[in-house]
């Protein structure tokens, strides 16, 4: 596909430059509409409360792993779920303490797109703005 020549023979630059932008334009948009098709979950929207037992299973794990594997202590945590009008956070922190007393805190966050929450739970957490849970030591050591 040659490009337009000028008079003169010459390359029509101000042709090569639109077809260069469309070829640009069409592939930002392109990549756009790949990304935003992968951002897409097909997950069936869940409960505040299915959302939070799931954390906690992954965090008991967490917490075991940390303690054998770091040598800490763990002390207590909480789980907060946050609203935002397009998503919501959710926010992990554990503390801990070495053998010499030292308090280490570990923080873990992570974003969901508000169509992952049923209906319910989006008017609930709406209306409270944030949830908070304790997190107690797992029960198995």
């Amino acid at each position: 596909m040659a490009g337009k020549k000028s008079h003169g023979g010459q390359p029509d630059w101000q042709d090569l430059k639109q077809r260069f932008l469309r070829m640009l334009r069409d592939l930002k948009n392109a990549i756009l509409q790949l990304f935003s098709l992968s951002s897409r979950r097909t997950v069936a929207p869940r409960s505040i409360e299915q959302i939070a037992d799931e954390c906690s299973r992954q965090v008991d794990s967490l917490i075991l792993e940390n303690e054998r594997s770091k040598n800490l202590k763990f002390v207590s945590g909480k789980f907060r779920i946050l609203w935002g009008s397009q998503e919501f956070n959710t926010v992990l922190e554990l503390y801990y303490q070495t053998h010499e007393g030292k308090w280490l805190k570990q923080t873990k966050k992570s974003a969901m797109p508000v169509e992952s929450l049923t209906v319910e739970s989006k008017k609930v957490l709406e209306e409270k703005k944030e949830l908070t849970y304790p997190i107690e030591p797992p029960s198995v050591r």
